[in-house]
């Protein structure tokens, strides 16, 4: 982004029960992807994303390493246990969140991303959840910095965040 967006706070519970706010996200990039753990396809890919995309900037000898969290819009289903489950099978550098959708709503849209359960979208599992695919990128001071849209391409995404990270030093 030209500039970063200043963030509102909020509140939400992290795969070990604490309380996670914007406060707790100051002092690291962090990458941020919203989904759900019942998700057949974009969160899985997204985990695995997040997966090589630390180990390339670990092998790359990145000056900066990033955090991973993971945001569930799915509070039904998705207790924050849940959440860290899910995302410990993919790494267990990322972290989980969750929240009531009184919390998430707000959230999301001063981030820009959008979900809504599909009712009509009925499977095995249960219902779906239409949801973004973006992967976000917060600055230390918790400010949006960045929108990665789908699809996500690893190398890409790491050239990316040396560049803005190495920026953002500069200033």
């Amino acid at each position: 982004l030209p500039q970063p967006k200043k963030l509102e706070d909020f509140s939400l519970v992290d795969q070990d029960g604490k309380p996670l706010d914007l406060e707790a996200l100051k002092g690291s990039w962090t990458f941020l992807a919203f989904g759900y753990t019942h998700c057949p396809d974009v969160c899985p890919t997204m985990m695995a994303t997040y997966d090589a995309l630390e180990q390339e900037l670990a092998e790359s000898g990145s000056e900066t390493q990033p955090e991973f969290l993971f945001v569930s819009v799915d509070p039904e289903r998705d207790t924050p246990q849940r959440v860290g489950e899910y995302v410990g099978y993919f790494n267990p550098r990322i972290r989980g969140a969750t929240a009531e959708h009184e919390v998430l709503r707000p959230l999301t849209a001063q981030l820009g991303v959008l979900y809504q359960r599909a009712e009509e979208q009925e499977t095995a599992m249960g219902y779906m959840v239409d949801h973004s695919a973006s992967m976000l990128l917060l600055d230390p001071q918790a400010r949006l910095s960045a929108i990665f849209s789908a699809p996500h391409e690893t190398r890409v995404m790491a050239d990316d965040f040396r560049t803005i990270s190495s920026s953002h030093r500069s200033q």
